[in-house]
């Protein structure tokens, strides 16, 4: 089963982050809506980050926010996608301490999908 965890979820549908949970849906993954301020994003019931169980996420937090989150990731986590404006030098090399693979890229088009479509 592919799974995902999109860090930084919301219920705002002009958002990168939304758009990627749609995305991963209509791809077939179970998707794991990160952001412990709503109940429910897309209709899934939001979780915290360290209840994330997915071996893969995508970063969708500015990386000055990001960085003080990154001791809180399980480690079941093994590939971590930093969208664009969510990386920076420090948390790249945070993730990587914490043997996390980091690809700096769009999550959405790393599956093939037009986020300008969703």
């Amino acid at each position: 089963m592919k799974k995902i965890a999109i860090i930084g979820a919301t219920p705002n549908k002009e958002r990168y982050a939304n758009k990627a949970i749609r995305a991963y849906k209509e791809k077939g993954y179970v998707v794991e809506a990160v952001n412990p301020k709503y109940e429910e994003v897309e209709g899934i019931k939001t979780i915290n980050l360290t209840h994330v169980t997915s071996e893969l996420i995508s970063v969708y937090l500015r990386p000055d926010i990001f960085k003080y989150q990154i001791n809180a990731i399980p480690k079941t986590v093994k590939k971590a996608y930093l969208n664009p404006g969510t990386e920076s030098d420090e948390v790249i090399k945070m993730l990587n301490e914490r043997g996390i693979e980091t690809t700096v890229a769009c999550s959405i088009l790393a599956i093939k999908k037009d986020s300008d479509k969703l």
